[in-house]
């Protein structure tokens, strides 16, 4: 599996715990145990991703800009996960700070699989596209370990 398709893994996994914390009528419990799910899944994506494809494509200079702005991205994601840490699941203020965390990593989708992807694939090869898939499996695994 390259790079492309073990990010947009994960990207789909995120997008399906969105899509059941929005269902309104579940159970407190069951929202608190949704986001910590969901918590735990985009702090080691965000952590294995920086620490592999990032790394990889920050030493690239056509990429910096990018990277950069994806950092800032998130940044902004890990500061609104730890607001939310901080409410009531059944909160009015819980569902409108996880809307905004839902369009905020939606956002930063859209920006990394249509704007970074294209441009990494014509910078790196097939197999260092695998390589880094790799580095990415083993870093994910070291982070839930």
């Amino acid at each position: 599996m390259d790079i492309y398709s073990l990010i947009k893994q994960d990207h789909q996994r995120v997008i399906e715990l969105f899509g059941l914390l929005d269902a309104l009528e579940i159970a407190a419990a069951e929202r608190t145990r949704l986001f910590k799910t969901l918590k735990q899944e985009l702090t080691v994506h965000k952590e294995a991703e920086e620490n592999t494809f990032y790394a990889a494509l920050s030493d690239l200079p056509e990429m910096t800009d990018r990277i950069e702005e994806s950092l800032e991205e998130h940044v902004d994601i890990e500061e609104l996960l730890e607001e939310l840490d901080d409410l009531d699941s059944e909160s009015d203020a819980f569902i409108a700070q996880l809307r905004e965390l839902k369009e905020e990593v939606e956002h930063h989708v859209d920006e990394e699989e249509g704007v970074i992807f294209p441009i990494a694939r014509e910078l790196l090869t097939p197999a260092e596209a695998d390589r880094i898939a790799q580095a990415m499996q083993e870093e994910r695994s070291r982070l839930t370990a």
